[in-house]
């Protein structure tokens, strides 16, 4: 068990790795071909692609919970039965969807600020997400076997080589001088394409037990899937007002050349998100076997350590970005852009708390309360938008307010409510995680005072910026062991010594 969870996180480490080098390659280059009026349009596109994928992952979050427990119990009709009526409702919600969303896509410059002269290709961008993502439906509803076995890695690896394909084809479109938003949605549906028969290859080895067949729909399974997966999708739509709709705001009451600049700040915190995700992911199926079989105590001793784990590993590029935030940028991008430094600070140091409680939200999941953490989510999220719109109207601060906004509501749900709820839910000492938040704080306090003073004296004698990163990093990983309990830092040891 202990050895597919290294798995699992080595090879959401390993996928990381490769989203961070091809954002990092990216970017620069389609700022460069594209222009930032046009590929501020892309941030958007890549938006719809996770609102409409809501659904999607609401459903298999619930079918990935049942088929684990039925799997447990060598149920293999039930499992069957599960699998088939999940896959129905899925194709059922992708064809409703389509069709909803069709028109608003052709007609995409009512909706969004298209800049003048790229009506055409923006609409043809929107469309292959669109088909792109039916393909992914697909793709998602035959994966499930991949969670419900635990191998998360395989997962992983399936990402690997879509995100390969995808990122070759716009290179190899863009060498032929075929540069628009048209044929970076080619890419992304060509390698929508791969994922798919990488998805059916492995389901088939995977749960060569798991049938389609339609003998297996069963009527009476939609209302127990759906109604655990309504309040899952109720949460994840929380989710998506918070950590996306910002961008659809800033194009709306600013442009597109402003959401350009806007997405660049943010694509640092998505990083950072993706990087606490892989952990926060690979522990889900692990959590709701433990549950399973009542397992609670080890359960609990798991994601505490894994919070205080994320939270001080996560803290380490978290600060190392926020202090050197203006030479990453002119590094990146060029010194034309420097000026977004004072974002990527606001965006991305509340993720030291923010992300830190990743882990925790899985236990919801595993216990199946979701309720009160799914109306919570949306209340939240609807004030973040509320107030928004009251700072950019009054106070004139532009993006900045609108990043200050959702800052707030989101560190307020992760920083108060979230750990409180999840010891609430598994009956242990309230302040069991708030701990966690202690030493994170006290870490950020240390740690960004020592790395301000040397970057100041490193200015003096002009060090390679790289290499002051890597070495400023490998002393944070080193100085958060300060913070563990002995115990802790002999689990830590283990984990890197087994690997």
């Amino acid at each position: 068990m202990k050895n597919q969870i290294i798995k699992n996180i080595s090879a959401n480490f390993l996928n990381l790795l490769i989203s961070i080098f091809i954002g990092l390659l990216l970017t620069p280059v389609l700022v460069k071909k594209l222009g930032m009026e046009v590929y501020g349009i892309l941030p958007i596109a890549l938006f719809l692609t996770f609102y409409m994928g809501v659904i999607a992952q609401s459903l298999t979050a619930s079918v990935n919970r049942f088929l684990i427990e039925k799997f447990i119990s060598n149920e293999i009709d039930e499992a069957n039965v599960i699998f088939n009526t999940a896959f129905i409702l899925i194709i059922s919600y992708v064809i409703i969807l389509v069709a909803c969303l069709f028109y608003p896509i052709v007609h995409i410059g009512d909706f969004l600020t298209v800049p003048n002269g790229h009506q055409p290709e923006t609409i043809n961008l929107f469309l292959c997400v669109l088909f792109s993502f039916m393909i992914a439906m697909l793709s998602s509803s035959l994966s499930v076997s991949m969670y419900a076995k635990n191998r998360i890695d395989l997962m992983q690896i399936g990402n690997i080589l879509r995100n390969i394909t995808k990122v070759t084809s716009i290179l190899v479109f863009l060498r032929l001088d075929y540069i628009s938003l048209t044929y970076i949605g080619f890419s992304i549906l060509f390698s929508e394409l791969i994922y798919l028969v990488y998805s059916i290859i492995t389901w088939r080895f995977l749960t060569p037990e798991l049938l389609l067949s339609r003998k297996f729909f069963r009527k009476s399974k939609v209302k127990e899937i759906t109604s655990f997966s309504g309040w899952v999708l109720f949460d994840q739509v929380g989710t998506i007002l918070f950590l996306k709709t910002d961008l659809v705001l800033v194009n709306t009451l600013m442009g597109s050349k402003e959401n350009g600049e806007y997405s660049i700040a943010t694509q640092f915190s998505d990083l950072l998100r993706s990087m606490a995700g892989l952990v926060a992911s690979s522990l889900g199926p692990m959590m709701v076997i433990l549950y399973e079989k009542k397992q609670l105590e080890q359960l609990i001793s798991m994601t505490t350590a894994f919070v205080k784990l994320l939270s001080l590993t996560i803290a380490v590029p978290i600060i190392l970005l926020c202090v050197f935030s203006k030479e990453i940028l002119t590094l990146w991008l060029g010194s034309g852009f420097t000026h977004l430094s004072p974002l990527v600070c606001l965006v991305t140091l509340p993720l030291i708390i923010n992300l830190g409680t990743l882990p925790i939200l899985s236990i919801n999941i595993a216990v199946k309360k979701i309720q009160v953490p799914a109306l919570v989510n949306i209340i939240l999220a609807l004030v973040g938008i509320a107030l928004s719109f009251i700072l950019f109207k009054l106070t004139g601060l532009g993006y900045y307010g609108i990043a200050i906004a959702y800052t707030l509501t989101l560190t307020l749900k992760n920083a108060v409510f979230i750990p409180w709820y999840a010891a609430s839910i598994m009956n242990i000492p309230k302040n069991t995680f708030f701990k966690t938040h202690l030493n994170s704080l006290l870490f950020l306090l240390m740690f960004y005072t020592m790395i301000y003073y040397i970057k100041y004296l490193s200015e003096k004698i002009s060090v390679n910026l790289l290499v002051e990163l890597f070495s400023l990093g490998v002393l944070g990983m080193f100085l958060t062991l300060v913070f563990y309990s002995k115990n802790e830092r002999n689990v830590v040891f283990k984990m890197i010594k087994r690997k």
